[in-house]
This record gives C-alpha cells, structure tokens and sequence, in this order.
C-alpha cells in the first residue's frame, strides 16, 4: 500500500501541515468601514476609516489606503520597520489584485500577489508560516481586504 493512501482515500495525516519551527503572529493590525464599527466586534478594530472615501477620491484609492495602513499597523505592533520583513503575501478581491499590488509599491520588499477569493486571508497566513517554518524566510506581512465598493461591482 502506498504511504498516505489507505481504502482508496488519502490520509488525514497527508491533509495537515504540522509546523516544526511554530511560527507565529507577532503583529495584526485592522482597518474597517463604519458598518464593521457599529457590529458586534466594532470595538475589536484598531482603525476606523471615517467614510468610504478614506480621504481618498476612488474606492480603488481608498481600498489601497486600507492595506497600506494595515501593513504598517501590523509592522509597528510587532515593534518592527518594513525593512525587517522577508516578504509580504497580500490579496484583494479587485481584477489583478489591483489595491494589493499597488499598496505593494510603498513598501521596499518582495511582493507575492495571492487571489483566493473569501480564502485569501487563510491562504496568505497559510503560505507565509510555510516559508516561515521551512526556513525560507524570517518574517512576512500578511493581508487581505476588500472594500465593499470595488467588490460587488
């Protein structure tokens, strides 16, 4: 029998990573509409935008404030700077990945785009701690947003 393949189904154990290294959020940072704000976990937030606009004069524009904002949240809350990370997994819900890969351009460091639909998120975590754990790299930014005015048209 193969190893993994059992009664013609691959194993659990062959569906699971398990890291060796434990790598580990170290820094987060949110940024969210007034509709988040006024839910159930608005309190959870580290940022408010104050409209849809975010100071900006697209949705597009703002949506790439978003991540700019998050990124460098999340950089300072783990008591770092931009030149510390490795490199930054970053997807959006936009066609090419739009406001991730131009929020990509305000930060010196490799950019990997990841489109994943609703899994982005879980996908760019799942992928930087793999090249964390296997020792490809020290550190990585993850992200993924959307802005409700860019998705759904």
């Amino acid at each position: 029998m193969k190893r993994g393949i059992k009664e013609g189904r691959k194993s659990h154990q062959n569906q699971t990573i398990f890291f060796k290294n434990s790598p580990r959020i170290i820094g987060s940072y949110t940024v969210v509409g007034q509709k988040e704000a006024t839910g159930p976990l608005g309190k959870t937030f580290h940022h408010v935008m104050p409209d849809e606009y975010f100071g900006e004069k697209t949705h597009e524009a703002a949506e790439q404030k978003m991540f700019e904002t998050a990124i460098h949240g999340a950089i300072r809350s783990a008591k770092l700077k931009p030149a510390d990370i490795d490199m930054m997994l970053s997807g959006d819900l936009l066609n090419q990945i739009t406001s991730s890969s131009f929020a990509a351009r305000s930060f010196d460091m490799t950019f990997v785009g990841l489109y994943g639909a609703c899994s982005t998120m879980a996908l760019t975590l799942g992928l930087g701690a793999c090249m964390v754990d296997a020792g490809f790299l020290n550190r990585v930014v993850v992200s993924a947003g959307s802005h409700f005015a860019t998705a759904e048209r």
